[in-house]
């Protein structure tokens, strides 16, 4: 795996922006990679940049509803 195919994108959300004062930064990164692998992609993404610890966590997609002629379907 190409080190620059592991950062998918960054998360931009309000409690992203909170931690980004403390200066911790939030990507979404490819479900096959590890902690290793994740801290090697963003110093070379980011030079100057020295990672002291890598977080992990794996988010569940959502429940999608869909409305067909008044029927409920469910999509992952």
């Amino acid at each position: 795996m190409n080190l620059y195919d592991v950062i998918k994108k960054p998360v931009i959300t309000e409690k992203s922006m909170i931690a980004l004062e403390a200066g911790k930064y939030t990507f979404e990164v490819d479900t096959r990679a590890h902690k290793l692998l994740i801290k090697q992609a963003v110093e070379a993404a980011f030079d100057g940049v020295k990672v002291a610890s890598v977080n992990t966590v794996n988010v569940k997609p959502k429940c999608k509803t869909r409305w067909s002629l008044h029927r409920f379907h469910f999509k992952n």
